[in-house]
């Protein structure tokens, strides 16, 4: 799992640009990281050289003025030192905090979410997912109104899911976005298939007759389990009058 130093600040950022505002718990363990890493920049920055300092030294005080700049350094880089700790331990609780509230999170994403979804669906016809942008842009304005949206959609659809990635370690899958598969085992593999395309092909997860439903974990776990596995079996087929063996889904 990503350390919570690189992901707690960057995930609340994710979120407050979708509309999440962070809680007040939250807010408290971002500002005290922001402070931490404050002062721990502030102790980075270059002391006094010894060529300053030099001056100021006598041949009865250079054994002090060594001890008293060991001292300085000494306490400089222990500060620098607590000061990451800190920033670790502060990340630690703000995720954890962000993640215990991951469920009503996505409860407050839905409208977002719904709300892409629907125009995704709504311009689904208009072209086929798989079909060259250019191609689709030469037919006129209104295919290309639709292609634009779909595009707008399909933006702010990746966006929640990139924020909500972080919240429970695991990046999002096609369960994660649907309703569900009718019990078909071979929809839900072709609809993996078309999430894992760049960027998430939500077209194609349309055209495929699914829809779209941001769901919790539980909820993920739960159209799984209502989705018989099956498997393939090998039959003997003829082509072009050869025998040739072609998988076949069960």
């Amino acid at each position: 799992m990503i350390p919570a130093t690189t992901t707690f600040a960057p995930t609340v950022s994710s979120l407050a640009a979708l509309g999440i505002k962070p809680s007040k718990t939250v807010q408290h363990w971002l500002d005290l990281v922001a402070k931490l890493r404050d002062i721990a920049e502030q102790d980075r920055q270059t002391p006094a050289t010894i060529e300053d300092e030099i001056d100021s030294v006598s041949v009865e005080s250079a054994d002090e003025a060594i001890a008293a700049r060991v001292r300085r350094d000494m306490e400089r880089q222990n500060r620098i030192n607590i000061a990451g700790q800190m920033v670790e331990a502060a990340c630690s609780r703000g995720m954890a905090e962000v993640r215990a509230e991951g469920d009503d999170i996505v409860g407050r994403l839905r409208p977002t979410f719904d709300k892409a979804a629907d125009i995704v669906r709504t311009n689904a016809e208009a072209f086929d997912p798989d079909e060259d942008p250019a191609a689709v842009l030469s037919r006129g304005a209104q295919a290309a109104a639709a292609w634009t949206a779909i595009r707008d959609a399909s933006d702010t659809l990746n966006a929640i899911c990139r924020a909500l990635a972080p919240l429970y370690g695991l990046q999002p899958d096609a369960d994660a976005v649907v309703s569900n598969y009718d019990g078909d085992h071979w929809k839900r593999v072709d609809a993996q298939a078309a999430f894992d395309w760049p960027n998430n092909d939500w077209h194609a997860l349309v055209r495929f007759g699914l829809t779209l439903r941001l769901n919790t974990p539980l909820e993920r776990l739960q159209l799984i389990a209502a989705t018989p596995e099956k498997t393939t079996r090998h039959e003997t087929v003829m082509h072009a009058g050869f025998r040739a063996i072609a998988t076949v889904r069960g």
